[in-house]
């Protein structure tokens, strides 16, 4: 899986379509992925605002909190953790 946040300011016009009333910040999350027989690579997107890149950080943080509590225990019970290489 690849991962990358394209950024970009957007115009908001107004009635009138002659200068801009405000812009918008909008970050697009573009996974890319293999699926398939063939494991042809799709992208999906997914718009987020500022809030929304807080949230995915708390959500990817306590992801990565759980990976490594779960990598310790691994250890402790000396059972080995697989892991997949690129």
């Amino acid at each position: 899986m690849q991962a990358r946040i394209l950024t970009d300011l957007r115009p908001v016009f107004r009635a009138d379509a002659q200068t801009p009333a405000a812009h918008v910040i909008v970050h697009n999350l573009k996974l890319s992925y293999r699926s398939g027989f063939n494991l042809e690579q799709r992208d999906f997107f997914i718009a987020l605002d500022h809030k929304g890149l807080d949230t995915l950080t708390v959500v990817l943080e306590r992801a990565k909190s759980k990976d490594a509590a779960l990598e310790k225990l691994s250890e402790k019970l000396d059972i080995p953790v697989l892991k997949v290489r690129e």
